[in-house]
């Protein structure tokens, strides 16, 4: 492989279990389970979502290889990838809300058996203790909720795209935000 020190390559080969003859050799699921670190069905999972590219193998090779060395090296560089499960714990919130987080864009989807990058999910986990539920946001601002639904309609405090903490405390003047209990 082109870039790869002495003993990089090295780890590399005892990860595959062979050596490397070629500078980008196709590999089978299982040696690209053992370099992402995920089980064997995941893997497949991925080909079968396209998130891993597939290849045919040629004349005369294996037909159980079907993924680019280099593909795989560049998925395990990537930012790690987790399930709409794991996303949920992070967040505090159902798989279902989670699914909303994706559909108004707050979360990007990629797709296959681990969609949701963690970067994001723990960036969105960090900028969602600045927002406040309705609940918090009338207290706050001394309203009541349907006022502060009006409020968001009118545009005089900007919607943060998530239904279940829909007010920045940002929006919310600071007499009042000392009254908004931390979550």
């Amino acid at each position: 492989m082109i870039g790869l020190s002495a003993g990089e390559r090295a780890r590399l080969e005892h990860k595959l279990g062979e050596p490397l003859l070629a500078p980008d050799p196709l590999i089978d699921v299982k040696q690209a389970s053992a370099i992402l670190g995920l089980s064997t069905t995941t893997v497949r999972s991925l080909l079968r979502s396209g998130a891993l590219p597939r290849e045919e193998a040629a004349q005369g090779q294996l037909s159980s290889r079907m993924i680019r060395l280099a593909v795989v090296l560049a998925w395990a560089e990537g930012p790690p990838r987790i399930t709409v499960a794991a996303a949920a714990g992070i967040l505090g919130e159902s798989r279902t809300a989670v699914h909303r987080l994706t559909a108004v864009r707050l979360l990007t989807w990629y797709g296959g058996p681990l969609p949701l990058s963690r970067r994001e999910v723990e960036d969105l986990a960090e900028r969602r203790l600045g927002w406040l539920t309705l609940a918090q946001a009338a207290g706050a601002l001394e309203v009541s909720p349907e006022k502060v639904h009006v409020l968001l309609a009118s545009g005089e405090l900007k919607h943060t795209r998530d239904v279940s903490r829909p007010v920045d405390k940002a929006q919310v003047p600071s007499t009042a935000r000392m009254a908004v209990p931390a979550r």
